[in-house]
């Protein structure tokens, strides 16, 4: 998608020569594109994806035992 890397289909070598020849080729483009991946990876990586289960196992919970109150 050329925003935060470039998507090639498995197995092809010809489609991966193509983007690591467009890569040396636009040196600039694609330092920007790694530095979002790496932002990307951060934003998904196992510690921010565990918390993101752990406050909503906490929020689930409190809203079925504010229910089983009502």
């Amino acid at each position: 998608n050329k925003k935060n890397g470039l998507i090639i289909p498995r197995g092809s070598i010809d489609h991966l020569a193509e983007a690591m020849k467009y890569m040396l080729e636009h040196p600039e483009e694609a330092q920007q594109m790694g530095i979002k991946a790496k932002q990307i990876c951060k934003s998904h990586s196992v510690e921010t994806i565990i918390s993101m289960w752990e406050d909503y196992m906490v929020k689930i919970t409190k809203e079925n035992h504010n229910n089983e109150d009502n």
